[in-house]
């Protein structure tokens, strides 16, 4: 017997399929359905300016238009990045690898020390940093504002994002 619900199943699972980007990120970072959903969530916070949320979205459907994808349309002659000119610029460099985002990356996690210093859980230490500036601190954690740290988070990718963008032009 066949209940609406399976029928309604059935067509999203033959219709609805995760974006590539989505799958490129849970194959790099290992990260399964239930920790997605709470990524999405964090990205469509109703607090965050437009922007943030918009490049958000962009970087999990990775959708930014790099060097390295300008190269492989025709857009460009080189996929060096124009920041740091040695490596080749997808969108991990742009915001984790760049040899110029390393004072960024060290004032980042000063900062987020401070933040976990007097939290008694061992979870923030088990996460890759790469992982928490891309996606977000997507857990609950007692004395910790999640919110402020997202916040913080979204305007840091914003911030590497923008200056980027400000060099290339």
């Amino acid at each position: 017997l066949c209940t609406v619900n399976k029928l309604y199943n059935c067509l999203l699972d033959d219709i609805c399929k995760d974006p590539c980007g989505v799958e490129m990120w849970k194959t790099l970072f290992n990260i399964d359905d239930n920790d997605f959903r709470i990524i999405w969530c964090n990205v469509n916070l109703f607090w965050k300016p437009a922007k943030c949320i918009e490049l958000d979205y962009k970087i999990l459907h990775n959708c930014i238009f790099t060097k390295s994808k300008f190269k492989r349309i025709g857009w460009s002659d080189d996929d060096l990045c124009d920041v740091c000119g040695s490596e080749i610029e997808d969108l991990l460099h742009m915001f984790i690898n760049c040899d110029e985002l390393l004072e960024f990356h060290n004032y980042l996690s000063e900062l987020f020390v401070k933040l976990f210093e007097n939290c008694d859980s061992d979870k923030i230490s088990a996460v890759q940093s790469e992982h928490l500036l891309l996606f977000g601190f997507n857990w609950k954690m007692k004395g910790v504002n999640d919110c402020f740290v997202n916040f913080l988070l979204s305007t840091a990718r914003y911030c590497i994002f923008r200056r980027r963008n400000i060099i290339m032009n």
